[in-house]
């Protein structure tokens, strides 16, 4: 029982050092720096309450399109997060960010350039966050 407390405060420490400092995340992607690396805010749509009664006044997810990755990242701890990409029907990739995890990075090498591709972001509580993407 305390090593599980004790995996749990370690887990928010984490969370919340990564969240104070997300441009050291993103500060790398494929070896290059900040400056040289087109980042790109994707928008979501969608409601996401996390059970709440009340709608969520900011978003607590953000989903970055860097060079090689998608990076996502969420101030909630109260959500299991399932990212499912897809391209058309196909779901072409699938993920779970499992709370109190709050930052998740998909490689993205392989995959087609031009390509138009549809994420999806739900949770246990039937929430759901739409965005659209594709690779230059």
């Amino acid at each position: 029982m305390q090593l599980k407390n004790l995996v749990r405060i370690l887990s928010v420490i984490l969370c919340f050092t990564l969240l104070l400092n997300p441009i050291t995340l993103l500060a790398e992607d494929d070896g290059n720096t900040v400056s040289t690396v087109k980042k790109k805010d994707i928008p979501l749509d969608g409601e996401w309450l996390e059970g709440k009664r009340s709608v969520i006044a900011d978003c607590p997810i953000t989903v970055v399109l860097g060079a090689t990755n998608l990076f996502i990242q969420t101030t909630s701890f109260r959500s299991d997060i399932v990212v499912r990409i897809m391209d058309g029907s196909t779901v072409v990739k699938e993920e779970i960010i499992k709370a109190p995890m709050c930052f998740l990075s998909i490689p993205l090498d392989g995959w087609e350039t031009g390509k138009e591709y549809h994420l999806e972001l739900t949770n246990q509580w039937g929430d759901c966050l739409l965005g659209d993407f594709s690779l230059d």
